[in-house]
């Protein structure tokens, strides 16, 4: 069964809104598109989004809140941007 992006933790209605616009509806096309394109589409459809939304989607699928995120993994992830 596809969890909608809405349900995961720290994705909100905004971001789950922006997400769904880029063609990402569910967990698995999350899991799928992965955590740095899912970024980089957000990007380019809302320039001004800010990197919390990047520690947001890593922390929607390992299910930890967004600020729990290690240093060490959000500078694996800025490296891959």
């Amino acid at each position: 069964m596809s969890t909608p992006v809405t349900k995961l933790k720290n994705i909100g209605k905004t971001t789950g809104h922006w997400l769904n616009h880029v063609g990402i509806f569910s967990k698995e096309d999350l899991k799928e598109v992965g955590v740095v394109e899912a970024y980089k589409a957000l990007k380019a459809h809302v320039p001004s989004v800010s990197l919390n939304a990047l520690w947001a989607i890593e922390g929607a699928l390992t299910n930890k809140h967004w600020t729990k995120i290690s240093k060490k993994r959000k500078q694996e992830l800025l490296q891959q941007i």
